[in-house]
């Protein structure tokens, strides 16, 4: 397997845009995810299976070699929503590999973002803190569902705004961006 020699570093603009994320946050996310992902790999195989003997480095042959390719390559996927063949196009492997990569690096990211206190909550009542910011933004997103075959079911998804099947959700974030408060997900009922 050829690997991409062009391939940006994380400190390149156009790959900040990518990920969504400046240097200084891309640089402590990196820490947390290093760590969780070498200590996943060292125990389980990428099909989720527990490794017999425990590996002490990864091999150098691996799809996506390196805790940086991996945090690249899963957060380049959040941000962009590319199908799985065009996404393991970009990253020189099959659409199952890529699949397999998504399924395994994303519990990693989500515990990396938990450990760091910036995992977005869902579900809950938004209540303001004292330490509150001086302004929030609020802002309603669609995002986009498989249709029902039901066909009274799918009208309740239908967005005739997006002319998609959608649910939507409330985002309530501060300042800075982070997000503080995320709705649970409610039907488009034809917005």
């Amino acid at each position: 397997m050829q690997r991409n020699k062009n391939r940006s570093n994380p400190t390149d603009g156009k790959l900040r845009s990518l990920v969504n994320l400046n240097q200084d946050e891309y640089d402590s996310l990196y820490l947390g995810f290093d760590e969780l992902i070498r200590k996943k790999l060292s125990l389980y195989t990428l099909k989720g299976r527990i490794r017999l003997f425990p590996i002490e480095e990864e091999q150098i042959n691996s799809s996506l070699y390196g805790s940086k390719v991996k945090l690249d390559f899963i957060l380049m996927y959040l941000k962009e929503n590319p199908n799985q063949s065009y996404h393991g196009k970009m990253f020189a492997i099959s659409q199952s590999k890529s699949s397999e990569w998504i399924g395994y690096l994303l519990p990693v990211l989500e515990e990396s973002l938990t450990k760091m206190e910036v995992m977005p909550q869902s579900g809950y009542s938004y209540k303001p803190t004292d330490n509150q910011s001086d302004y929030l933004l609020a802002d309603v997103t669609e995002r986009q569902v498989v249709r029902d075959v039901d066909d009274d079911n799918q009208r309740d998804f239908y967005s005739g705004k997006k002319k998609l099947h959608t649910m939507k959700n409330l985002a309530i974030s501060d300042q800075k961006g982070y997000i503080e408060y995320i709705s649970p997900s409610l039907w488009a009922r034809g917005s």
